[in-house]
């Protein structure tokens, strides 16, 4: 029957259909971090993990698994981060001035006004006349490279901000599997991941690598964790295509995407990658610098809120929150344990970024207009969905409460999910690692039953639970979907029915 412990962080959010993923670099990551983020209201927790850097991922997953096993964790490999600002005091910079970086380990005096850079991938990291992105705000022309320093003139930009990411778009390559494997990736799967985001990959074949290697350090099914690509240049959106049916979701990297095509165009490929997620029943995610004014300022800029309510209304399924805004002045104090933080630190925290996404996202979910141009329903492909088309155009002509439906590996909520109805959807599981997967579907809520029974018996137990859990009340209609369990066989049965509490 229910099992309602496995249930507790789904149910303690409000119903936002848009998801949120709170995002932290692996500078900020330690087990006290877990005390925090308890009792916020996001539905995941991103990681960001580069290799060859110190950190306490491991120990913040056993951490958090201590407290409550329903936090669903996001680990974001994030191998394009080959470099980053290693000093500690941000350094002020003008427009054409010239300036040098130098590599962290470079022994000797660092000359006054010189930019200190961690990095293992020096030698190949920089050439010349290559564009050179600091953080979100700085631009740099590289003019002279060498094997202790790089000579290079500022292009816009008022500061280096300590330990921002640098990237250098023209001296990417693609991801393989291999740079995946490692052992600190085997003891984090150990932990228990949900999902894994991977640099953009353009083989297939290489995904599939990835996928077995996953498969069995995860040691079993129920521990596998759903596989998600980073669109994170012009090359992969263009590869797209030949990928998607590989991977279980996208990550739209607006900022990295920006670096290897016209700016201009970034929110066109965006709407283009949800509608190829949704064609073929994947989830998307949405993220770079959205709300990142809000490590500084007390409130965000009028084109970040607008970035937010577009991609609401284009249908991603969850909002990434930049890790930078986990360097605010209150959650550094917060986890410092100032039991009085000064009033305008709030300002600069990402707790207040949480809850003012929130907001935004609720508004736009609530206040949605007709837009001015016609998205597509999805394609029919196959029987799976002309079935789920079906019970989600009969659940509007009927005007139903909700669409519930069974799922054993989230197939069906994902084929549900990505018609993106404003009826609300409800996932019935019966496998309790499958809760934290299905929480960042647009419009799904997911419950668990402990043991699965025949569909004569199910109907009367989900009617009582959705009752008792306040999704639906006596004598409201909803559409049952069930692809699974039939009383006519063991074999998939194709059907919907509409049921009343």
């Amino acid at each position: 029957m229910l099992d309602e412990s496995t249930n507790s962080h789904t149910t303690a959010q409000s119903m936002l259909s848009t998801k949120i993923a709170w995002s932290f670099a692996h500078h900020n990551i330690s087990a006290d971090l877990a005390d925090l983020v308890m009792g916020k209201e996001f539905d995941a927790l991103r990681l960001v993990y580069f290799p060859n850097v110190e950190n306490r991922i491991a120990e913040f997953l056993q951490a958090i698994h201590s407290k409550d096993k329903r936090v669903p964790i996001i680990l974001d490999v994030a191998l394009k981060i080959r470099a980053t600002v290693a000093a500690t005091d941000n350094l002020a910079i003008s427009m054409g001035d010239v300036i040098k970086l130098i590599p962290a380990t470079q022994q000797g005096e660092t000359p006054q006004g010189a930019v200190l850079v961690a990095s293992n991938e020096w030698g190949s990291l920089f050439k010349a006349k290559a564009s050179i992105h600091i953080g979100s705000d700085v631009e740099l022309k590289c003019l002279e490279v060498n094997s202790n320093h790089v000579v290079a003139q500022v292009i816009q930009g008022e500061h280096i901000p300590a330990r921002a990411v640098i990237r250098v778009p023209s001296t990417y390559m693609d991801s393989v599997a291999a740079d995946i494997m490692s052992p600190a990736m085997d003891e984090f799967l150990a932990h228990g991941l949900d999902f894994v985001v991977v640099p953009g990959m353009t083989s297939p074949d290489e995904i599939l690598k990835l996928r077995n290697y996953l498969r069995q350090a995860s040691k079993s099914q129920a521990n596998l964790p759903w596989l998600v690509v980073k669109v994170d240049s012009y090359n992969i959106y263009e590869h797209l295509p030949q990928v998607i049916d590989a991977v279980d979701g996208v990550l739209i990297s607006r900022r990295e995407l920006a670096l290897t095509t016209q700016p201009a165009t970034v929110p066109m490929l965006a709407k283009e990658v949800i509608k190829t997620c949704a064609e073929h029943a994947k989830f998307t995610m949405t993220a770079s610098e959205l709300l990142a004014s809000m490590r500084t300022h007390s409130s965000p800029t009028r084109a970040e809120v607008s970035d937010i309510a577009n991609a609401v209304i284009d249908g991603t399924d969850v909002i990434v929150m930049p890790e930078e805004l986990t360097d605010g002045e209150l959650f550094l104090s917060l986890r410092q344990h100032d039991s009085a933080p000064r009033p305008q630190d709030a300002a600069n925290s990402a707790l207040s970024a949480l809850r003012y996404l929130r907001s935004v996202i609720a508004d736009v979910e609530k206040n949605v207009i007709e837009p001015n141009w016609h998205p597509q329903e999805p394609t029919i492909k196959t029987e799976y969905d002309a079935l789920t088309a079906t019970a989600y155009r009969t659940a509007h002509r009927v005007g139903a409460k909700a669409i519930v439906c069974l799922t054993n590996h989230g197939e069906t909520a994902m084929r549900l999910s990505r018609f993106r109805s404003s009826t609300p959807i409800i996932a019935v599981v019966f496998d309790s690692y499958l809760l934290n997967r299905l929480c960042l579907l647009k419009g799904v809520q997911a419950i668990h039953v402990s043991a699965q029974p025949s569909l004569d018996e199910i109907l009367p137990v989900i009617a009582e639970l959705l009752k008792s859990e306040g999704y639906l009340n006596a004598g409201d209609m909803y559409i049952f979907v069930s692809i699974s369990l039939s009383p006519l066989g063991k074999m998939g049965s194709n059907l919907f029915t509409v049921q009343k509490v």
